[in-house]
């Protein structure tokens, strides 16, 4: 284990994997460092991607997000937990989901060839095999929308999620993310479980394996800013991680080490 204030030598790494909310930007705006860190990566010959759990918006909002705090990326080079969640319904034989949640998370389950519906659309009878209840952040949540999913999933439809985390990091502070919505469902549903696809899942971490490519042996780095999500992916797969200071996760909080630990990505780029 480095010393986790040890600066990152970027030209050390095969890939390098970034967070966004909360680790390049905050609301849009670029957090200290995180242009120069990524230009530093590109520089240094490591291929560069995003990992997000966010289902509000799709890779291309994504990639419009990050131009506009200063970061040129790809919509190739951005991985979803939505695109992770229609995988796993595809794999698992859902042919149809009614949703709570955003266009993002709607938007990869139909390309996906599933059909989708609004959680508060569906006919009753819709519930059985085959169908599914996918939840993520959703500002405008009613108690008609917890009752219907949880009514869904107590008739036998599966749940799944992008992300149980309670909050997702704000320039406002911290805003409720899915996991509190997951929560009421389960808790109106005796036995019930959710399938999670987003970051630190197997399910998302295949995706990501799979994005990284072969690496010939040379380290990867994921760079995050919550412990229980990317530190924690970082050591299902077996990576280097560089937790910042800007996001989630505070000098204290527990979770899995990482491999360095800085306030920002100013002061983590080994120059």
């Amino acid at each position: 284990m480095r010393a986790a204030s040890a600066p990152v030598d970027p030209a050390s790494y095969a890939a390098v994997l970034f967070d966004l909310d909360g680790t390049l930007y905050l609301s849009g705006e670029p957090l200290p460092g995180a242009p120069g860190f990524v230009t530093a990566c590109r520089a240094a010959g490591a291929r560069v991607g995003f990992l997000t759990n966010t289902s509000a918006v799709g890779p291309a909002a994504c990639a419009a997000r990050l131009a506009t705090a200063g970061i040129e990326a790809g919509v190739d080079e951005i991985v979803t937990a939505p695109q992770a969640m229609a995988l796993a319904m595809t794999a698992d034989g859902v042919d149809r989901v009614a949703c709570v949640g955003g266009p993002g998370m709607r938007d990869a389950i139909a390309g996906a060839g599933i059909e989708v519906a609004d959680v508060t659309e569906v006919p009753d009878g819709w519930a059985g095999p085959g169908a599914a209840v996918a939840v993520g952040m959703d500002p405008a949540v009613t108690m008609l929308t917890l009752h219907r999913a949880a009514d869904l999933v107590a008739a036998g439809a599966v749940l799944y999620t992008n992300t149980v985390e309670a909050h997702s990091p704000s320039s406002r502070g911290c805003l409720p993310a899915s996991g509190p919505i997951v929560a009421a469902i389960l808790h109106m549903v005796p036995g019930a479980d959710a399938v999670v696809c987003g970051k630190p899942s197997r399910r998302y971490a295949d995706l990501a394996l799979a994005w990284t490519g072969a690496t010939d042996g040379r380290p990867v780095l994921m760079v995050g800013d919550n412990r229980d999500t990317d530190v924690a992916l970082a050591h299902l797969l077996g990576w280097d991680s560089l937790l910042v200071l800007t996001g989630a996760s505070g000098p204290a909080t527990p979770g899995p080490e990482p491999t360095y630990l800085h306030a920002d990505l100013r002061s983590a780029l080994r120059t």
